[in-house]
């Protein structure tokens, strides 16, 4: 009896660390790609800013094909339309 008793705790003991490590590897990553989103965010544009005033009228993009250049045959965007009234 104690050898089952051993046996069985040594399972779930083993089975508790291997779902910690799954976990840290899926935290790490997470870390990971933040760290990439908040470069990201605080990034200087090199683009010359426009001006510090709203924008006024409309925006309207129409027929807008897009497709990434690691897949040129497969389109992300197909004929996409566009329209938005500024109401400020």
């Amino acid at each position: 009896m104690p050898h089952f008793l051993f046996s069985s705790l040594l399972v779930l003991f083993g089975s508790s660390i291997s779902s910690l490590l799954g976990f840290y590897t899926t935290a790490m990553k997470a870390a990971g790609a933040s760290r990439r989103i908040f470069q990201l965010l605080d990034r200087v544009s090199s683009m010359a800013k426009s001006g510090d005033r709203n924008p006024d009228g409309d925006v309207e993009l129409n027929d807008v094909w897009f497709a990434y250049p690691s897949r040129p045959t497969q389109w992300f965007l197909r004929q996409w339309f566009l329209y938005y009234t500024y109401m400020w």
